[in-house]
């Protein structure tokens, strides 16, 4: 059995919105997903810690070949279909978290939406503020500017702080 994880590390891949991007379904619509699935409450905990074990190792083929055999037990075949469609698609971007996690490399977004928080949500945020794509990207390059110490240098020299240390 894997080590226990956070909810959302959990969840995160299995109960992605197929259709809406990459926008992650909170936990408590993970299991309403799973509901929709399975017959019973027993049931959902046990699909659920299967596809998720499998997950966990990164054996996305494991995930679908588990929920292709669920099919004589789901009850609604369209969401198990659903599930199953979504991970195939996006086999190559499905990590396989437990070497992730042994070999301590980051298995969450927390340090981009850190980022993103430090960089750009702070400042667009406000009552009357309205941000287009363009502008929006433009301050976040500015303030990435400023925070890696390259602003006088680019409005000096017009050069930018190279992307990698030499």
């Amino acid at each position: 059995m894997p080590p226990r994880q956070p909810a959302t590390l959990r969840y995160a891949r299995f109960c992605r919105e197929a259709e809406a991007g990459d926008d992650l379904r909170p936990p408590n619509q993970c299991a309403e997903l799973g509901s929709r699935i399975c017959r019973g409450h027993l049931a959902k905990e046990r699909f659920l810690l299967q596809v998720q074990r499998r997950l966990w190792r990164g054996d996305v083929d494991g995930a679908c070949a588990y929920l292709e055999a669920y099919r004589p037990q789901a009850r609604n075949t369209e969401k198990r279909e659903e599930v199953r469609a979504y991970l195939r698609a996006r086999r190559e971007f499905l990590p396989n978290y437990r070497q992730r996690y042994t070999t301590r490399q980051y298995i969450g977004s927390g340090h981009t939406e850190k980022l993103n928080d430090l960089l750009v949500a702070r400042r667009q945020k406000g009552a009357g503020r309205h941000w287009s794509q363009e502008t929006s990207d433009a301050l976040a390059a500015l303030r990435t500017l400023l925070l890696n110490g390259g602003w006088d240098r680019y409005w000096q020299q017009r050069q930018v702080l190279p992307l990698l240390a030499s």
